[in-house]
């Protein structure tokens, strides 16, 4: 085949050809480990929970970020979030005897911070699985009363564990749904709030409700972006979503809720 002088020199290798050393391909690997900063792996983390022994629940591993331990009522599961939040939900019934899993436990984790420690953090979530599993299994309420008092110590918790979020007001949607909202100090360090361009405003709304058909609590992370005093609003994806008994503390409650602003 003949191949005139143009088409063989945009296809010719310039270095090779100008006597420079060849480039060579690199495999996934070798990219992964020049990267400036080594990230957690989820993989490495959900394996080694996955040869865990909980009692006599069998345990499966179906996706990447998911392991769970038993199939019925009183089930475990371990599930990493997109935000790298960690999450220990146990499986119960509403009050329409439909399954639900409820959030026990929240972790976020530094993804830099524990680069490489996927079996130490693996060990200590585990440990927490155990107390969840020991724990008696939470039950929906049918007369839940105390929305408006989770709500107020969840807005003081939440000023207090992170100063950078201010308070501005509780929305009294229905006396089922509350809607605390903040807004943000400082820019922070990112993980939230995606959108930065100028003009715009973020807020974080916590959506807390109560579900009587269900007698369960639902509770709702959402950023909010508003470009200055306009009408126009974008709302991102859920940055939390968690559903809970009524007959868990109300600190325990908290605590999940808290833990999703840690590393902000």
């Amino acid at each position: 085949m003949t191949v005139n002088f143009q088409t063989w020199l945009e296809y010719r290798d310039v270095e090779t050809m100008f006597g420079f050393q060849q480039n060579i391909p690199k495999d996934d690997d070798d990219i992964e480990s020049e990267l400036p900063v080594n990230l957690f792996s989820i993989q490495a983390f959900t394996d080694y929970l996955s040869r865990k022994h909980l009692d006599d629940k069998e345990c499966f591993h179906p996706f990447l970020e998911l392991v769970k331990w038993g199939t019925n009522t009183g089930a475990i599961k371990v599930r990493v979030t997109p935000n790298f939040d960690i999450h220990v939900e146990k499986l119960s019934l509403d009050l329409e005897s439909e399954p639900i899993w409820i959030t026990k436990r929240v972790f976020s984790l530094n993804e830099q911070k524990y680069a490489g420690k996927e079996d130490t953090v693996a060990n200590d979530v585990f440990s927490e699985v155990q107390k969840v599993n020991q724990e008696e299994i939470d039950s929906p309420d049918k007369d839940y009363k105390n929305l408006p008092g989770l709500v107020k110590e969840l807005t003081q918790n939440i000023q207090l564990k992170n100063p950078v979020f201010i308070f501005q007001q509780v929305k009294e949607v229905s006396k089922y749904n509350h809607i605390i909202q903040f807004g943000l100090s400082g820019s922070g360090r990112g993980k939230i709030v995606t959108k930065t361009r100028r003009g715009f405003t973020p807020l974080m709304l916590v959506d807390c409700s109560y579900i009587p058909s269900k007698g369960l609590i639902h509770i709702i992370i959402n950023t909010v972006s508003g470009e200055g005093e306009s009408s126009s609003w974008e709302v991102d994806v859920p940055y939390f979503e968690g559903f809970f008994m009524p007959s868990q503390k109300r600190q325990e409650i908290i605590d999940c809720v808290c833990t999703a602003f840690k590393y902000y």
